[in-house]
């Protein structure tokens, strides 16, 4: 009996890699056919990318299933930007100049002033025709 496998296209595959984080959010995540999670977590899918098979956890063990389509993962990457955009927790003030450039100084001052935090550069042996790094 042959396999029936939906095609997983490369634009779904770059869509999901690019937009892992928001996905996972919809149970939805990739990664090599081998790396991927033990089962226990009801209704999560999995991509193996290097198979393009998509799995569904069923809690005790992962179920073949048909690939989703671009318009799908579109779908869920939108409705995980619109929550998102729509939460105020998911914000932090933005800072003015002033105080953005307030906290560049001090940090760069505490890297200035951190002698550990720097080493010589490096130089050229020329008899031994390589670059020697010296670093404390």
């Amino acid at each position: 009996m042959p396999e029936i496998r939906a095609a997983t296209t490369i634009k779904v595959t770059e869509m999901i890699q690019a937009h892992a984080d928001l996905l996972e959010q919809h149970g939805i995540s990739a990664g090599l056919h081998a790396e991927r999670p033990e089962p226990g977590t009801v209704g999560r899918y999995y991509l193996s990318t290097d198979e393009g098979i998509w799995a569904r956890d069923n809690g005790t063990s992962w179920d073949e299933v048909f690939g989703f389509t671009e318009e799908y993962i579109q779908g869920a990457i939108d409705a995980s930007i619109t929550a998102h955009a729509g939460d105020p927790n998911a914000h932090h003030t933005k800072y003015t100049d002033t105080e953005a450039e307030a906290v560049a100084s001090t940090l760069i001052a505490t890297h200035t002033a951190n002698p550990d935090a720097h080493h010589a550069a490096p130089t050229y042996d020329s008899e031994n025709k390589e670059i020697v790094f010296q670093i404390p």
